[in-house]
């Protein structure tokens, strides 16, 4: 399961990947029925608009979830909460897989009050770069946690320019980030060290 993000009321959509393999590691695609969203993990999953929340197979085992979240949805999807998207019904290479928690994000329900760079004393950036090569990931939604679950967000979300970086404003110390980048599959939280110059 991963932590998609704390995003803002204005928000338009999201999107993540996951992948999918047969017991002896090789890719395989599931067959997916019902992929449902829950709000703050409890009741009935939300009465979405028809065709808000797509997937599909990009390549075999990897799945790509897109979900609207404004216009359509914008009295299911509100502020000051938790949503989980789960996959309700469905099979990997014969087996069961209901149940499976695949993300969760929230609508503005981290804001700490603090700027969206972060308060901290220390100017801190963070690179992306494509695996194996040195260019670099520009829009790249970016955010920092001070905790490895991603509960409280202390900068970001910022967009990766087109150098692949972005700058926050940091505590010295340890701190988690999170990247989502729509046909990118990141290893979330980064843990990295923030120090003085």
């Amino acid at each position: 399961m991963i932590y998609l993000g704390d995003f803002p009321a204005d928000a338009t959509s999201l999107s993540f990947n996951f992948n999918t393999r047969k017991l002896t590691g090789e890719p395989v695609n599931p067959s997916i029925s019902t992929i449902d969203v829950y709000k703050d993990g409890v009741g009935a999953p939300l009465s979405l608009e028809f065709d808000s929340l797509l997937w599909g197979q990009e390549a075999t085992g990897h799945t790509s979830v897109h979900l609207k979240l404004a216009g359509t949805n914008d009295d299911v999807i509100i502020p000051g909460h938790d949503y989980t998207i789960v996959l309700s019904a469905g099979t990997v290479d014969g087996t069961s897989v209901a149940g499976t928690v695949l993300a969760q994000f929230s609508i503005e329900n981290r804001y700490t009050g603090a700027s969206v760079a972060g308060t901290g004393a220390v100017e801190w950036q963070y690179s992306l770069t494509e695996e194996g090569s040195s260019d670099p990931i520009p829009d790249c939604r970016v955010w920092v946690t001070s905790d490895e679950e991603g509960r409280v967000v202390i900068g970001g979300p910022l967009y990766t320019n087109a150098a692949g970086s972005c700058t926050f404003y940091l505590d010295e110390g340890t701190v988690y980030v999170w990247c989502m980048k729509a046909g990118y599959l990141f290893a979330n939280p980064d843990e990295e060290t923030v120090a003085a110059a």
